[in-house]
C-alpha cells in the first residue's frame, strides 16, 4: 500500500507461491508487454512480476479546504504546569543496566548505563527522567549527551526549563555529535525534602554509518554521563516510542516513523483520534 503522485510501474520479486498482487486493496494485473524487456514475466521461474499502478481518476481536481477547528493539548505533560512531580512515570522502563555491549562506555556517573538502544529505544525522540531527593545543596547537574551530528536535547528541573544542548554538522567541519554541559538550577526550581526530577527530551539522529572501523555504527545514543554537584540520583526512567524497537504497533508506517513524545504514545497523530475535549484555538 502507499500513495501515488503519478502513474508508475510496479516490479515485485517474490516467491513462486505468491499468486496475486494488490495495491491499496485493489488487484494489480500483470503487464506482459512490460515484462518482455525485463525478463520478469507473470509469473516467471524467478518469481518476477511487473504491473502498472495508476492514480485514481476520482482524485483529480481536488480543492484543498481551509484548515479550521483547531484544538490544543499540552504535548509534554512530563514538564507541564504543576511540575514533573505531578506526572506518573511508573510505567516507564527503569534504566538500571550496569553493563552495555557498546564499545563506548559511560564517561561518568554511578555506573548506570543510559543508552536508549540498551532499553529498546534506538531512534527518534527518547525521554529520560532522573529522580533525586533534594536537600537544598543541589545547584547544578552535569550531563554528557550523545545524539549524533545535529542532534538536540532539552533539559528541565521539575517544570523549569534549564537549557538546550545541541550538536552540529556543517559540511563535515566542526562536527559535534556529543556534548558535555553543566545545567544550573535557577532559584526556586528545587523543592527541598521532596522528589525532584531532571527531564531530558532528546531527539537523536540515529546511528552513524559504517566508517573505518566496525564500531562506528555502535553509537552510544543517550546520556553518557550524569552527576549532580551534590547528592545522587535515586532512579532513572526512560521512554521511547510505544513498544520499543520490536513491539511497536504501527507496522505500516514503520519503525522510524514514531518517537517517544506523549502525543505519539497516545496516538494523537493517527486518523480518528478524538480531540473533542481539547482546548479550541480558533
Amino acid at each position: 500500500r502507499g500513495d501515488l503522485k503519478n502513474d508508475v510501474t510496479l516490479t515485485v520479486i517474490a516467491p513462486r507461491n505468491i499468486s496475486s498482487i494488490t495495491w491499496n486493496g485493489v488487484s494489480v494485473s500483470g503487464d506482459f508487454s512490460g515484462t518482455q524487456d525485463t525478463n520478469a514475466s507473470l509469473p516467471t521461474i524467478i518469481g518476477g512480476f511487473v504491473g502498472q499502478l495508476q492514480t485514481s481518476s476520482g482524485l483529480t481536481g481536488i480543492s484543498v479546504p481551509n484548515l479550521e477547528g483547531w484544538r490544543f493539548m499540552d504535548s509534554l505533560p512530563e514538564v507541564g504546569s504543576g511540575g514533573t512531580m505531578m506526572f506518573d512515570d511508573s510505567s516507564w522502563v527503569v534504566a538500571d543496566n550496569t553493563t552495555t555491549n557498546s564499545p563506548s562506555k559511560p564517561l561518568y556517573g554511578d555506573g548506570r548505563v543510559l543508552y536508549g538502544c540498551d532499553y529498546g529505544f534506538c531512534e527518534n525522540i527518547v525521554l529520560w527522567r532522573g529522580h533525586f531527593m533534594a536537600t537544598g545543596a543541589e545547584k547544578s547537574v552535569n550531563l554528557s549527551i550523545n545524539g549524533g551530528e545535529a542532534f538536540a536535547a532539552s533539559v528541565w528541573l521539575n517544570d523549569v526549563f534549564l537549557n538546550t544542548s545541541f550538536g552540529n554538522s556543517t559540511n563535515n567541519h566542526n562536527n559535534v555529535g556529543e556534548t558535555d554541559e553543566k545545567f544550573i538550577f535557577p532559584e526556586g526550581a528545587l523543592v527541598v525534602g521532596r522528589d525532584n526530577v531532571i527531564t531530558i527530551v532528546q531527539d537523536n539522529m540515529g546511528h552513524d554509518e559504517s566508517g573505518s572501523t566496525p564500531d562506528t555504527t555502535k553509537s552510544p545514543r543517550g546520556v553518557r554521563g550524569f552527576q549532580l554537584n551534590s547528592g545522587d540520583f535515586t532512579t532513572w526512567k526512560v521512554q521511547g516510542k510505544v513498544g520499543g524497537y520490536f513491539n511497536y504497533p504501527d507496522k505500516v508506517r514503520g519503525v522510524l516513523n514514531e518517537g517517544g513524545l506523549f502525543g505519539e504514545r497516545q496516538g494523537w497523530h493517527l486518523p480518528g483520534f478524538d480531540t473533542s475535549n481539547w482546548t479550541t484555538r480558533d
